[in-house]
């Protein structure tokens, strides 16, 4: 529902503004591995990644939306945040701010990332 309301908003006010606009849904890395004690948060993250994608496709394809909104998945890995107490892990975290600039530099490229690359594997 948010979705459709600012694909509208967007529509509306596409003569006020020569930037694209983009609709990021966060999903997570567990969404591609099992783990038995992480099954329904596993399982909530694999139905954002499917629905998000779907939703990117359907933007892309779609004549109102075509050129107007990009949509993506974003999965990260371990990002250091107040989330996780700022838990920094050599080699696999990345800060809140690579995992942004990695995202929006794959806008347009690609309807799935994981926003660093630290957690493309």
């Amino acid at each position: 529902m948010l979705a459709k309301y600012a694909c509208m908003h967007f529509r509306q006010h596409k003569d006020e503004h020569s930037h694209k606009n983009a609709l990021v849904q966060t999903s997570s890395t567990v969404a591609e591995m099992t783990a038995p004690i992480l099954a329904t948060y596993g399982a909530t993250k694999l139905f954002n990644k499917v629905f998000a994608s779907l939703l990117a496709t359907q933007l892309r394809q779609s004549h109102t939306t075509k050129g107007l909104v990009d949509g993506i998945v974003l999965q990260p890995s371990l990002v250091t945040s107040g989330m996780n107490n700022h838990v920094v892990a050599p080699g696999i975290s990345c800060t809140p701010e690579e995992c942004a600039r990695g995202t929006l530099s794959d806008l347009g490229e690609m309807k799935n990332t994981f926003g660093s690359l630290l957690h493309n594997f």
